[in-house]
């Protein structure tokens, strides 16, 4: 088996210790350590370190009174401080929370989705209306370029009128 030592020392600290280890790793572990007296030091540093100052736990100390009533302060201030998010979005949701204000501002976006969906069609219209103008007016010009009585026959445009 071909384990990397620093892998291992991270087993042995974590799964290892806590019985966490099926049977099968847990024996795999243990060649690997009675193999490598550096795993095996390791191994003894780890249990003194973190299992034996609990091995005679005793059950009858009682921490303070003002030790809990600290510990459960802090975690109530945790609990109510607002996040990023909810920070970001608190002033919406007190908007959302209004009915008339949903109400007004559905109206509004409504409202505005129809406007621009007719000054779309409104712009569609004069494009088209103009392309027809300006086939009709193209079609008088190849007509009337035969003849000597061109000049006679332009339209003239308002634009034409101004500067002549």
């Amino acid at each position: 088996m071909n384990y990397d030592k620093e892998k291992v020392k991270q087993i042995i600290l974590t799964d290892y210790l806590d019985g966490r280890l099926d049977a099968d790793e847990k024996r795999k572990i243990d060649d690997l350590i009675a193999q490598h007296h550096e795993l095996q030091s390791f191994y003894t540093r780890a249990v003194g370190c973190t299992v034996k100052p609990f091995e005679h736990e005793r059950e009858d100390i009682v921490a303070p009174v003002g030790v809990w009533e600290s510990i459960e302060d802090q975690l109530d201030s945790l609990e109510q401080r607002p996040s990023v998010v909810d920070r970001i979005f608190q002033p919406f949701v007190h908007f959302w929370n209004q009915p008339r204000i949903v109400l007004s501002g559905g109206i509004v976006v409504v409202f505005l989705m129809f406007v621009f969906f007719f000054y779309q069609q409104r712009q569609k219209k004069v494009v088209r209306y103009n392309q027809e103008a300006q086939i009709e007016y193209f079609i008088l010009l190849v007509e009337t370029s035969s003849s000597d009585k061109l000049e006679e026959t332009i339209i003239e445009t308002r634009l034409e009128k101004y500067f002549l």
